[in-house]
């Protein structure tokens, strides 16, 4: 194979399609590993002005509203340390929204 970076996409493209079932022409394995299904499903309720505040917090996350949600409920379900700790949250820890 030529140096991956003088090729092009398409290139690319092909030799790797070319090369998928040849052991070892790739490099290493790598274990895929399926995601977690998530299944589970809780409805709650906001207001009007909630909402919107929950969405702009996740927009502003890059996030989707469901996975920022999910975020923040599952930070806050964390053990919390007293303030004479001397410990400061991460942003990603802190009280959403």
């Amino acid at each position: 194979m030529e140096d991956a970076e003088q090729m092009s996409e398409a290139e690319l493209a092909e030799f790797y399609y070319a090369h998928r079932n040849d052991p070892g022409a790739l490099g290493e394995e790598v274990l895929r590993t399926e995601p977690s299904r998530l299944s589970s499903m809780v409805s709650v309720r906001f207001t009007p002005e909630e909402s919107v505040r929950l969405r702009n917090a996740a927009e502003g996350a890059g996030l989707t509203l469901s996975s920022y949600l999910r975020q923040c409920t599952l930070a806050s379900c964390e053990p919390a340390l007293k303030p004479t700790d001397g410990y400061t949250a991460p942003p990603s820890h802190r009280t959403c929204a």
